[in-house]
């Protein structure tokens, strides 16, 4: 019976199972290679996104940053516009010191220019004070045909640059009129539009960088704000201008968001744009590279953005710098397509072991019994099916693997013990591992990056094992690669196995560095403002939109005196004063615009207090609602300076006028009222009046010169001494030219009753100094105010008592200028007077000596009793009568002889008592009134007795016929600079201690007509006087170096004051004379020199009676040639010292050249010092003056002989 079952299948062939074999491991490798190809185009598609997407971010956070910088320099434009439209007046100074914080703040703005408008009738104003405030040459200017910068011509209407910043390396530009100029068509279209408008784009050749840029136009209104488009040519002051470098532009736009790996390239779209490509801003790896063109930037992967400023479009076109595409690929599609070949491998591997495998068993099968035949083919399919579900398995590994990886946080998988059974891509770049580094089976701490907080992880860890509670979010910190602390944001979740027993975590971490940088630097921005919020010296408030205080800074309390609760949620109407609320709340919407608006106003504090302010507001958000943030700045101080500089300018232009005045007035004084009048208008006071400074007893005092208003009371005004008045502080601080001023009630008790009694309740006193001189003071009162005196407002009065000053200085410098030209006047008359009294001396004394000397020749050859001796002494003493007057002239011409010593003025008097005393009328009494202990002074006694006897011969004959009293008076004065310029020959001593000698009586005395001539030579009012007697006075006291005073009044007498200056030592008496014998004659020969013939005649008749062998000469030259020739024959030498050819000095320098030891005696009709003078110390033998008699020739003579050569 046969078999019920199937018998086996014959096994296949060997060869048919091998090529079968074969063909299963090609499928597999095929379908791994397509797989692993999909996978890495899959992988690299969307890391090019990635990279891409990156790049775009940093794209949009460099334009966010441009446009953002953009709007910055329209709101510098419009803010300096609306300042420069409130600020007409602001100073070049001032525009300085706004612009120059602005420009460093925006390093793309290359400079701020002010261009005005100027009308051609102020042209010339406004070029000269740019020229005083730039201390350089400034005219408007265009440029000419040529190129080259002219005068502007006149036009309608000037658009000069006229303030600039910075100054340097834009001087060419100050004053060039850009109603001319190539941007005139921008500046009309701002004017128009009341908005910014940029101009073409301009190529900045003077940039070391050549870099284009712009010019940025701003108009400027009148008062500030935006007038309706009728108004604004009228009420247009002037444009505010800005030039942007577009490359600094950029690179300080982007400074703290700079694309690291994109180029740049602005586009300018604007229609009719001169230059489409601005600039080429490149990234680093770029640096160097030629400039592409657009079309090379549009080649490959670029973004384009666009912005607008002004009127201008512009793009910004971004494109990767070479290489940065290929920096922000990972290698995450290679790791695709290498697992994937892995994978592929290891399956051709799996199946061709599953196919032997399945050989073997087939084999086996073959030689196994038929009964086992149907479980060979369940097995078969078994086989097949896990073979199936292997490949799957192995499939869908990859691909799990594959996207693990490619997720950009980390993930892992630890077990109990903390080792990693798995750590995805992003976990190995972040532990630092090798490529083909797993990193499974260590922990925490074996690596770098999370070695400084393995502990806390490990911890962590260990939670989520043991309480099976899931952490979300948790924020953990690891170290960077390069060094730093980075943020992770964990999520961990505990594995449980089908028991659900933990036996693994799983942990994902994302990289929150960069947010966490961000939320960081956030904070830190808050803090800085919260620090200079809270720091400020200025009132800072956030108020909402319905005018409610959110929040105010402690400048903001300390404004408005009330603390931070009483602050907060007020109104902004309750802190204004109630008249001007409406106003504040009509305008308070203006307050939130984009841009900071600027505006004055007052505010309130809860003391009542209005505060003048200044408001700077701009709308932001606070707590994610619109908000305004205010600035309000305390400006009392600046009130105060203004109203101060107001008060000084109106001083100095009253002190300018008063100039003026006083300048072409016939007196000071006369103009002092309409000066007075004027200072007091200027300075709004109630009282001005000035002040001079006298003596009261010996005291410092003042008295009333002028005042303004003038007084009804017509009473001279009486001096008041300062110390007397409990004033002497005034004068203590007055004298050092220093200012009082202050509140009446503010001031010593001692010092309020005199402004008090005037009504007034602040004063300022002022000192007034004539040269170095404190001559008073002006003083102003208020009476209707307690005023404050500002320190430019005394300056200013110090000023106005500096033009009085000048002008009684000048006045008494012109009084003192006249005084002195009459008293110059006076003594060049006497001085001439003098010159020809001293010369008619001199050659009458040459005539006397040839009448005394024959006389005396002749009285020698008379026989006694001679009836012709009477007729001789008659001659001798009539031309010895004629020397005396010839003394007189020459006393008179101050050329008389003296003979000085330190003489006793008193004794001297005293001595000549006995003379005067007989010299006088009978009817005329002496009174002597001497003091003892004089000083000596230096005189010639003979000179001084002259002068006693002349003047009280005066005296007695000023009395006359009547009875009266002649006084003598001898004492020591102190004579100051005022007591020395009323007297005669006075104008060059100094200051200080003279003995006098006072001679008065009680005659007729002299009307000022006849004092002012007394001194005239032969000037004489008796009838046989001869005019010479004070005029020999005044000669004597002039050769003394001393002064002479003279009193009188008609019917009330006469008084002549001598004043002589002291001299130190002890006075000596004048030795006498010691008599000669009258038989002395001599020998030898004498060399007489003498140009007039008749002198030299008589002379050598007396020599040669004498026993003299004498040798005559006509002259100084003579003398010395009859000298040369034999210089050892002359014993003496007698000469002349007034000659032709060689005078008496020449010839005796010769002499002495030749013969060292000659001896020579000098004659002269002048007197021995003035004569002799020249000779000191050359060893002049003796002197003659002429005329003498025989008697003083032979004295000399013998006396010369007697004594040693020299």
């Amino acid at each position: 019976m046969a078999s019920a079952s199937t018998p086996p299948a014959a096994p296949p062939s060997a060869p048919a199972g091998a090529v079968r074999d074969q063909v299963w491991i090609v499928a597999v490798v095929a379908l791994g290679a397509a797989l692993s190809l999909g996978a890495f185009k899959l992988v690299r598609q969307w890391d090019d996104e990635r990279a891409e997407l990156h790049l775009s971010l940093q794209a949009q956070a460099a334009a966010s940053a441009v446009r953002a910088s953009a709007e910055t320099c329209d709101e510098v434009l419009h803010n300096l516009a609306e300042l420069l439209g409130r600020r007409g007046d602001l100073s070049r100074a001032e525009f300085a010191e706004v612009a120059r914080p602005l420009l460093q703040r925006h390093p793309g703005l290359r400079a701020l220019e002010w261009v005005p408008v100027v009308a051609p009738a102020e042209r010339a104003r406004v070029e000269s004070q740019a020229r005083s405030e730039l201390a350089r040459p400034f005219e408007f200017t265009q440029t000419n045909a040529a190129g080259v910068l002219v005068r502007a011509a006149d036009r309608a209407s000037h658009w000069p640059i006229l303030y600039v910043e910075p100054l340097a390396g834009n001087e060419a530009a100050l004053g060039y009129d850009l109603a001319v100029g190539p941007s005139r068509a921008e500046l009309g279209r701002a004017r128009d539009l009341a908005d910014l408008v940029l101009s073409r784009p301009i190529r900045l050749v003077q940039e070391p960088e050549r870099q284009l840029g712009y010019v940025a136009v701003m108009p400027v209104y009148g008062g500030g704000g935006v007038p309706p488009a009728a108004e604004r040519p009228a009420r247009l002051t002037g444009f505010v201008q800005g030039v942007l470098r577009t490359g600094d532009f950029l690179r300080s736009a982007m400074r703290d968001a700079p694309p690291t790996a994109l180029d740049l390239m602005p586009l300018d779209l604007t229609p009719g744009s001169p230059e489409r490509v601005v600039h080429f801003l490149p990234a680093k790896a770029s640096a160097g590279a030629p400039v592409p063109t657009e079309a090379q930037m549009r080649d490959g992967w670029h973004t384009e953005l666009r912005m607008k400023l002004g009127e201008r479009q512009f793009a910004l076109l971004f494109r990767p710098a070479p290489g940065a595409l290929a920096a922000l690929r990972t290698a995450h599609p290679y790791g695709a397509l290498f697992s994937g070949w892995v994978l592929t491998l290891g399956g051709a591997l799996y199946a061709r072991t599953m196919l032997r495998r399945k050989a073997r068993v087939e084999s086996e099968v073959a030689t196994r019994t038929e009964e086992l035949s149907k479980t060979s083919v369940r097995l078969s399919s078994e086989a097949a099916a896990r073979r199936q579900a292997e490949r799957e398995a192995t499939r869908q590994l990859q691909l799990l693997r594959t996207l693990i990886d490619a997720i950009p946080d980390s993930i892992y998988i630890k077990d109990q013990t903390g080792r990693f059974l798995l750590l995805n891509a992003a976990s190995r770049r972040v532990l630092g591992l090798a490529p083909g580094d797993d990193g499974a089976g260590r922990t925490v701490h074996d690596f770098p990056a999370t070695k400084v907080n393995a502990d806390a992880y490990t911890a962590d860890d260990r939670a989520v094992l043991t309480s099976g509670q899931t952490v979300i979010n948790r924020e953990e910190s690891f170290t960077l690669p390069g060094g730093g602390t980075g943020w992770f944001l964990t999520t961990k979740v505990p594995v449980r196995d089908e028991a659900g027993v933990i036996t693994a975590i799983v942990g994902v971490s994302r990289d929150i560095t960069a947010r966490q940088r961000e939320r960081q630097a956030l904070a830190d921005s808050e803090a800085r403002f919260r620090v200079l919020f809270e720091s400020s010296p200025d009132a800072v408030f956030v108020e909402s939109s319905e005018g409610i205080v959110l929040d105010a800074n402690p400048a903001a309390c300390r404004l408005h005196a009330m603390t931070r609760g009483e602050l907060l949620g007020r109104h902004v109407t309750e802190l204004v004063p109630a008249e001007r609320r409406a106003e504040v709340s009509n305008s308070f919407a203006s307050l939130f615009t984009k841009v900071t608006s600027i505006l004055e106003s007052e505010s309130l504090a809860l003391d009542g207090r209005v505060v003048p302010i200044e408001l700077a507001a701009r709308r932001f958000e606070y707590g994610g609602k619109v908000a305004a943030l205010i600035h309000v700045r305390d400006i009392s101080e600046r009130r105060r300076t203004q109203v101060a500089l107001e008060r000084r300018d109106r001083i100095l232009h009253a002190v300018t006028r008063a100039a003026q005045t006083l300048l072409h007035a016939d007196s000071w004084q006369a103009a002092t009222p309409e000066v007075l009048a004027e200072l007091g208008e200027a300075t709004a006071t109630d009282a001005v009046c000035l002040f001079a400074n006298e003596t009261l007893d010996g005291l410092p005092a003042f008295r009333v010169f002028s005042t303004w208003p003038p007084s009804a009371d017509a009473a001279p005004a009486v001096p008041l001494g300062y110390d007397a008045a409990g004033c002497a502080r005034w004068r203590e601080l007055l004298a050092r030219g220093e200012t009082v001023h202050g509140r009446v009630r503010e001031l010593p008790a001692s010092e309020r009753h005199i402004p008090e009694r005037k009504g007034m309740k602040s004063l300022a006193l002022t000192p007034i100094f004539a040269g170095d001189v404190w001559w008073g003071f002006l003083s102003l009162g208020q009476a209707d105010e307690e005023r404050d005196w500002f320190s430019v407002e005394l300056e200013a009065l110090k000023t106005a008592a500096e033009v009085f000053g000048a002008a009684i200085e000048r006045a008494v410098a012109e009084a003192e200028r006249e005084r002195i030209e009459g008293r110059l006047q006076e003594t060049q008359k006497l001085e001439s007077l003098g010159v020809l009294a001293g010369g008619i001396a001199h050659d009458f004394n040459n005539l006397l000596t040839s009448i005394l000397g024959n006389a005396s020749l002749a009285r020698l050859d008379l026989p006694p009793r001679s009836p012709v001796e009477p007729a001789l002494e008659q001659i001798e003493q009539t031309a010895l009568r004629a020397a005396e007057l010839c003394k007189q002239m020459l006393a008179y011409a101050g050329k008389g002889r003296f003979v000085v010593q330190p003489l006793d003025l008193t004794r001297l008097v005293q001595d000549t008592a006995h003379l005067l005393q007989v010299s006088i009328s009978k009817k005329a009494v002496l009174r002597f009134d001497l003091a003892a202990g004089l000083p000596p002074v230096v005189a010639d006694a003979s000179q001084l007795r002259q002068i006693v006897m002349n003047l009280v011969i005066n005296a007695s004959e000023a009395i006359g016929d009547r009875s009266g009293i002649i006084a003598l008076h001898t004492g020591l004065v102190r004579a100051d600079r005022h007591y020395l310029a009323d007297t005669q020959l006075a104008h060059s001593l100094p200051e200080g201690d003279y003995v006098f000698l006072e001679v008065s009586d009680t005659g007729c005395g002299m009307t000022p007509e006849l004092k002012a001539r007394i001194f005239e030579p032969f000037f004489t009012t008796k009838f046989t006087g001869r005019g010479l007697g004070l005029a020999a006075v005044l000669g004597i006291v002039r050769g003394h170096r001393g002064a002479l005073k003279v009193y009188s009044e008609p019917g009330k007498g006469t008084t002549f004051k001598l004043l002589l200056p002291m001299a130190s030592g002890a006075a000596v008496e004048a030795p006498a004379p010691s008599p000669l014998a009258d038989g002395w004659r001599g020998s030898g020969r004498i060399l007489l020199a003498e140009d007039e013939e008749t002198v030299r005649t008589v002379v050598a008749r007396v020599l040669e009676n004498l026993g003299f062998t004498v040798t005559v000469a006509a002259d100084g030259r003579e003398a010395a040639k009859l000298f040369e020739q034999e210089p050892d024959a002359f014993t003496l030498v007698v000469m002349d010292l007034t000659m032709p050819h060689l005078d008496g000095a020449e010839a005796f320098a010769r002499m002495r050249l030749l013969r060292p030891d000659v001896r020579v005696v000098l004659m002269s009709g002048f007197s021995e010092h003035d004569a002799t003078i020249t000779f000191a110390g050359k060893g002049l033998a003796g002197f003659l003056q002429k005329p003498f008699e025989l008697a003083h020739l032979r004295d000399k003579i013998r006396a010369v002989f007697e004594e040693p050569a020299k």
